[in-house]
């Protein structure tokens, strides 16, 4: 008969004294202590999902995110040096939305983006010692045109080193 009682977590066996365990109880007890052993082992072996103690004392020691400011010159790229890799930031235009549409053209010109050092959203690229924005003239096929350097327009970038 198994336990009149159950642990709280795992859900073994947690007998009376008037309880009478038999060999299957025991077995099953086994069974789920091997199951949630072979998940936290396979948890704790993923890399991808936690953060190495490098890591945390390279946050630790970038501080602060580096906030900056920039005007527009209108050319198709420009580079914001920064003197080191950003880690993760992001620019946006101060005086529009982030994202404005021209239905009549079908056309969305964004004026904001996110980007890591594993990859960016449109319209910025991450180099070894800041960031490039672009300010594409011509719309991509899915109607995107890029404004990240309108010509006299104020922008703000925030990053992390």
């Amino acid at each position: 008969m198994p336990s009149s009682r159950k642990t709280p977590n795992l859900r073994l066996n947690d007998w009376l004294g008037s309880d009478k365990p038999k060999r299957d109880d025991f077995n099953e007890d086994n069974r789920i202590i091997d199951q949630w052993s072979r998940e936290a082992g396979a948890h704790a072996a993923d890399a991808g999902i936690h953060v190495t103690q490098a890591e945390k004392d390279a946050w630790g020691a970038g501080g602060e995110p580096v906030i900056g400011t920039y005007l527009g010159n209108g050319n198709a790229s420009r580079k914001i040096e920064l003197g080191f890799e950003p880690k993760a930031g992001f620019v946006f235009a101060v005086s529009d939305s982030m994202v404005w549409a021209d239905f009549s053209r079908q056309e969305f010109s964004v004026l904001a983006s996110f980007f890591t050092s594993q990859g960016a959203g449109g319209g910025v690229s991450v180099q070894s010692d800041g960031f490039t924005v672009t300010h594409n003239f011509n719309v991509t096929m899915q109607g995107f045109a890029y404004r990240l350097n309108n010509s006299g327009a104020p922008y703000v970038y925030v990053v992390w080193r």
